[in-house]
């Protein structure tokens, strides 16, 4: 038992400091600049200590790139605080989502991309495995959401609660999810793509496409 908690312990120091050098490179040089080699010299580990712990240079950013929203989740946990009702606080989460995200595109790119028509983890429980000390206190339906799989997973989560409130009708649900995230992924690749620094179009924009989609099948 001792043994297990002395390798746990280990584990959890060296991973650290992968994710922080992580971190650390990507302020310098940027996500696609960012290499295993680096972050074993950053960390002064041989790199290939790296993969027993990440699956490759794609997990190890995705990991670290939950470390540099610490904005977003600051301003998500009062959400509920100005949300009177589950149709508010979906509107209000993604006001809050898609405010983070057109600031600081790459990061959100990195997080929440889809490859290979998949959706990719978010890999937010894995960093708060590793950093128990950065968790934010979360009202438990934000918290639900926050540490879900992958953006679908987190968007689905807040419309059922807005079905069960007779916000939507069940059967719609996958149509409204699908075309908001859809809305997502278009704007977050026009603004990557596009390399302009006008957040506030893409915000109302993304807003506005955002309430004509939940308009179309929203009951009361």
């Amino acid at each position: 038992m001792v043994i297990k908690m002395i390798k746990e312990k280990q584990k959890i120091r060296n991973m650290r400091l992968f994710i922080d050098a992580t971190i650390s490179l990507i302020n310098e040089e940027g996500y696609d600049n960012v290499s295993i080699r680096k972050v074993g010299d950053r960390a002064l580990f041989n790199s290939a200590t790296i993969y027993n712990y990440f699956n490759n240079i794609d997990h190890l950013k995705s990991i670290a790139a939950v470390g540099m929203i610490e904005d977003y989740i600051n301003e998500l946990k009062d959400v509920d605080k100005i949300s009177n009702n589950s149709y508010q606080l979906l509107l209000n989460v993604w006001k809050v989502f898609l405010s983070n995200v057109y600031r600081y595109p790459k990061t959100f790119h990195v997080l929440f991309a889809r490859k290979k028509g998949k959706y990719t983890s978010t890999n937010m429980k894995t960093y708060y495995d590793v950093y128990p000390d950065k968790i934010v206190k979360m009202p438990k339906v934000l918290n639900e959401m926050l540490l879900s799989d992958d953006l679908k997973s987190r968007s689905m989560h807040l419309l059922n609660l807005c079905k069960d409130d007779g916000y939507f009708k069940e059967v719609d649900l996958d149509d409204i999810d699908n075309q908001l995230i859809y809305v997502f992924h278009g704007l977050l690749n026009d603004v990557i793509a596009s390399n302009i620094n006008d957040y506030d179009s893409f915000m109302s924009m993304g807003i506005r496409y955002i309430n004509n989609i939940l308009n179309t099948y929203k009951l009361k």
